[in-house]
């Protein structure tokens, strides 16, 4: 059961994008800074990872709803399809697309 603060809201929720995004660079700061001693840092790291994924994650499902969204038939007509049977596939290609590009560039 997730943590709740007086005005309701669910501290162990995900963060939007944007609060993602910022605390991402505010992790990003602390480690530049060097003034974490290296457990911090260490700790402070694997945050930064998972809030990276994460708004990866947020932003990809953002692409797929774009990609719906601006779909087109060749008959002119809105090419639409549930999101949810998409997003896992369309996800899932993408994923398997950038794992691909990463081993490339090694």
């Amino acid at each position: 059961m997730a943590k709740k603060q007086r005005d309701g809201e669910d501290t162990n929720a995900d963060p939007t994008f944007e609060e993602g995004l910022a605390e991402l660079d505010q992790i990003v700061r602390q480690l530049e800074s060097g003034s974490l001693p290296l457990a911090e840092s260490l700790v402070a790291y694997e945050r930064g990872i998972a809030r990276m994924r994460l708004c990866q994650q947020l932003l990809d499902e953002a692409q797929l709803r774009v990609d719906q969204l601006t779909g087109v038939k060749p008959n002119g007509e809105p090419e639409l399809s549930p999101l949810e049977m998409r997003v896992d596939e369309d996800l899932a290609a993408k994923q398997a697309g950038r794992a691909q590009r990463r081993g490339a560039s090694r």
